[in-house]
This record gives structure tokens, sequence and C-alpha cells, in this order.
């Protein structure tokens, strides 16, 4: 396995938590140009990139493709949806020929029931993979739907805002 350059959930993970999560991972191979799954698919895990690029897209306003990201080995894609259940929010597919190890959901909340600290190591993590995030429109739906509902067109101390 490569050794992960950036903070994501399983370089933060003490190596016996880490160790449980990948001792069950299957290897995914992709050939270049394949898809590994289309925004909207079901999020049930996540991929750690051993060998390759990968290719993270969204639809951009204007009609085509906005690329989102560039991952190389050590780097995550699909954790968030993963944790959250929600579907993918982006496509990802191979620029090179690529070896990437899946985690998939069943697998992470096995290991998180019989060791829940597993949930510390993620709440540290959630605050920086927002931020990344944010910068993508799609992130910008989910975040201005909560921003929303906790938005009181009432209380001044919260900004100009008047949420109807």
């Amino acid at each position: 396995m490569a050794a992960a350059t950036i903070d994501n959930l399983f370089s933060v993970l003490p190596s016996a938590l880490s160790s449980s999560l990948f001792s069950e991972a299957r290897v995914v191979r992709l050939a270049p140009q394949q898809m590994l799954f289309i925004a909207g698919d079901p999020g049930d895990g996540c991929y750690q990139v051993e060998e390759g690029l990968l290719k993270v897209v969204a639809p951009s306003p204007s009609g085509g493709d906005r690329i989102l990201a560039i991952l190389g080995p050590g780097e995550l894609v699909g954790e968030l949806s993963m944790i959250d259940g929600l579907p993918r929010s982006a496509s990802v597919s191979a620029l090179r020929e690529s070896k990437l190890s899946f985690v998939s959901r069943s697998v992470f909340n096995a290991v998180a029931h019989k060791q829940p600290e597993i949930y510390r190591h993620i709440a540290a993590l959630v605050p920086g993979a927002l931020c990344r995030k944010a910068s993508s429109s799609i992130c910008l739906t989910r975040k201005s739907a909560t921003s929303t509902r906790e938005m009181n067109p009432h209380d001044q101390s919260r900004g100009s805002i008047n949420a109807r």
C-alpha cells in the first residue's frame, strides 16, 4: 500500500484501525478512461489510490464538465458518501491504468461498531474535507440547504440575509 501524503481518513487513523479497515479491502483495477463511478451513484464505499491517476469531475453550469481534482497514490475518493450515505456528488474516471483499494460501507460500519473510536478521528477530518468540497457547487447545494434552515430572519446577529 502506498503511503498517504495528505490528511485523509486512513492517513490519520492509528495503524490498528487502518489495518482493520484494509484487511478486507478489495483491489479494483481501472484501464485508462474507465469510469469508477458516476455522480448520483450510491456511495457504497471509498477507494484509496494505490497506483495511477484519477480525474474527479462534476457538471458545470455552462454544460461541460468541471475538473474538481486529479488524485494520485495515497489519496481517497468517495469517503464522504461512504459516511453520510448520500449519492456520489461527482464522477470519477482513470486517467491512466490505476490500482485502487476499495473499503465498502459494510466493512467500515463493522469496524466502527467494534472500534467506535474511529469516529473521533473522522470528526477531526470533517471540517477540512467540507472546506475542500465547498469550492464545488455540488457541496454548496448541500451546505445552503442546511444554512437556510438554520438562518433566523429575525436574528440580526447572523447577518443581513433574510431566508424565506
